[in-house]
């Protein structure tokens, strides 16, 4: 899935107001999986997740989209194992990287 979810938003919104701050900060959203399904369908969902949280942040938040930049990860960065549901429940996700230019 790619929707947001409601215990997001305070994330986003503080990540909003620090970019809104300072235009020298930009974003690296990194989408991820678990290893379930193949590799191109991994890479795709992994984008959607990425490109779902750009969305949010332009949208809803007004960030410039030039302070963000999309990734797909898929299954290739796990954090925990994809043995238990538990496990894969952690590899979908995203994860944001505050970089500055």
């Amino acid at each position: 899935s790619a929707l947001i979810r409601p215990e997001d938003t305070k994330v986003l919104f503080t990540a909003s107001n620090l970019l809104k701050l300072n235009p020298k900060l930009y974003l690296v959203l990194e989408g991820h999986t678990d290893s379930s399904g193949n590799e191109m369908v991994n890479q795709r969902v992994s984008f959607a997740r990425a490109n779902a949280v750009k969305y949010e942040l332009t949208k809803i938040y007004n960030v410039n989209p030039d302070q963000l930049i999309t990734k797909a990860e898929g299954a290739s960065h796990p954090i925990d194992t994809n043995e238990t549901e538990v496990g894969r429940a952690k590899n979908r996700r995203v994860t944001m990287i505050l970089k500055i230019h």
